[in-house]
């Protein structure tokens, strides 16, 4: 991923995406003498964190001009690192690139499954679902509808991180 591939927004954006974590970044003049620092210079620092968390954008941006200890004329900034999905998805059945929007595949003439949206991005981890198998011994992530296959220690353990969302999840049966 290159740094100019970044987005940044000032707000949410409409299309569907993963949270990756909070970013922040500050740049200032090195004396009272010194250039002050602009919006793209601290967006630029936004940008050098968001790749090293791999995101590809960056929303809910705010900025604040002032004084820090180390410089006169500081600006920082800070948003939410995330993972923009694309637009584009595989047809489950015929494995052509179509839009995510489609209801039909325009290459087999299939219909599409309707994905579960999670009813919440976040939620609280200290909190215990009540999840039950099915015949294959797989359980369904309360937050994002994945279905998944335990391994015998998260069993035992009534604890799974979703392979999907990367929510941990506590659970009972």
């Amino acid at each position: 991923m290159r740094i100019e591939d970044i987005e940044i927004h000032t707000g949410n954006i409409d299309r569907p995406y993963k949270v990756i974590g909070y970013i922040k970044a500050k740049v200032g003049a090195a004396t009272a003498f010194s250039k002050t620092p602009t919006i793209e210079d601290v967006n630029f620092k936004l940008k050098e964190e968001a790749i090293k968390q791999r995101a590809n954008a960056i929303i809910n941006v705010s900025y604040d001009r002032g004084i820090s200890m180390t410089s006169w004329k500081a600006l920082s900034a800070s948003g939410t690192a995330i993972l923009v999905e694309s637009d584009e998805v595989k047809c489950p059945f015929c494995a052509e690139t179509i839009k995510r929007a489609a209801s039909i595949c325009r290459y087999c003439g299939k219909d599409q499954p309707t994905p579960v949206k999670p009813e919440e991005k976040v939620h609280d981890p200290n909190k215990t679902y009540k999840l039950e198998f099915d015949y294959n011994k797989c359980i369904n992530c309360p937050i994002c509808n994945a279905k998944l296959k335990l391994d015998s220690k998260e069993i035992e353990e009534k604890q799974f991180e979703c392979t999907d969302c990367k929510s941990e999840i506590k659970f009972s049966t």
